[in-house]
């Protein structure tokens, strides 16, 4: 049997050609993926979508994040980090009664398609530094004002805390000069917005 590191094989998405057209294609990629990958046991990782580095394929990149924003989480959920990430998207999937302020679960609450790929940090992080690029930047702004228009709850959640964690990266004294200017480089990602 052939052994693959999938999670490169994730990130090979990185071709020119690369583009994710409609919901239906993103649906067969990711079928594709799981079922070569693991017989069906594993879903496409979000780490070389949108965390490590910067794809030369940019457009490739938005057009995947986008179609994965708003497929719902049964076809592809978002992995969250614990706490935070996964309280902001619980959030869009509460029903609050304005009358007594009570909390009920409800999936009709939030036109969120898939709130978890808002509230994701990496995911985030990667949308606003895709807007930066002129060529990408109406386009990455339209994505956002998807999440925005649908979940403003959440987008606010999550930028809030991207900033706060970047600021907190920014304030640890031993942190070396060229990974300063990352953090700094990320702090200043989707200024134009």
């Amino acid at each position: 049997s052939l052994s693959l590191h999938w999670p490169l094989v994730a990130r090979s998405f990185d071709f020119p050609e690369f583009k994710v057209r409609d919901t239906r294609h993103l649906e067969l990629l990711l079928a594709l993926y799981s079922k070569a990958s693991s017989g069906g046991k594993f879903s496409l990782p979000l780490e070389p979508i949108a965390g490590v580095g910067d794809w030369r394929n940019k457009e490739g990149q938005l057009t995947l994040l986008r179609a994965l924003l708003i497929v719902t989480p049964s076809v592809y959920k978002f992995p969250l980090e614990e706490g935070e990430e996964r309280k902001d998207a619980a959030a869009a999937l509460v029903d609050v009664n304005s009358s007594t302020g009570a909390a009920s679960p409800s999936l009709l609450s939030s036109s969120c398609p898939n709130p978890g790929g808002f509230a994701c940090s990496k995911v985030l992080q990667r949308l606003l530094s895709l807007s930066d690029e002129p060529k990408l930047h109406q386009s990455a702004r339209e994505v956002l004002g998807m999440g925005l228009q649908s979940c403003p709850e959440i987008i606010l959640c999550a930028l809030v805390r991207l900033q706060l964690s970047n600021a907190a990266a920014m304030n640890v004294a031993d942190t070396p000069p060229q990974q300063l200017a990352s953090i700094r480089a990320r702090a200043q990602a989707g200024m134009p917005l």
